[in-house]
């Protein structure tokens, strides 16, 4: 479902790993920051859980209803860890020579959705003249 073996999978999780168990989503301020456990319960997510998370995630591309019953997760806590999955893996591999990652450019998702609904719109266009 994620497109690794599991040998890919161990090395791409050695170098997620500490990030993700360094660094925190739950902040006051909304940000990712460090994460220096002290007390209260130990997280039930673990590095392996968040990062085939953002590996299907990247397969599917559609609803997290289905990734909801995958991970056994609700769709708020789903969402939190894609979302820091994703910047921890741009932030873990952005200068790693052996690995390409990136965002996608807001500018280039904005063209990618008008060039969309151009072609809808000529679509809807045809199939009324016929």
């Amino acid at each position: 479902m994620m497109g690794f073996d599991c040998e890919s999978f161990d090395r791409i999780l050695d170098k997620f790993g500490p990030m993700f168990s360094g660094h925190t989503p739950f902040d006051d301020s909304g940000m990712i920051v460090e994460f220096n456990y002290t007390r209260g319960r130990k997280r039930k997510v673990q590095p392996a859980d968040c990062l085939g998370l953002v590996l299907v995630w990247t397969r599917t591309r559609g609803s997290l209803n289905v990734l909801q019953l995958v991970f056994g997760l609700t769709y708020s806590n789903l969402s939190v860890y894609l979302r820091f999955g994703i910047r921890l893996m741009v932030e873990t591999f952005k200068n790693d020579p052996l690995a390409r990652i990136a965002l996608t450019a807001l500018s280039s998702s904005k063209t990618t959705v008008y060039s969309l609904q151009q072609k809808e719109f000529a679509a809807t266009k045809e199939i009324r003249r016929a």
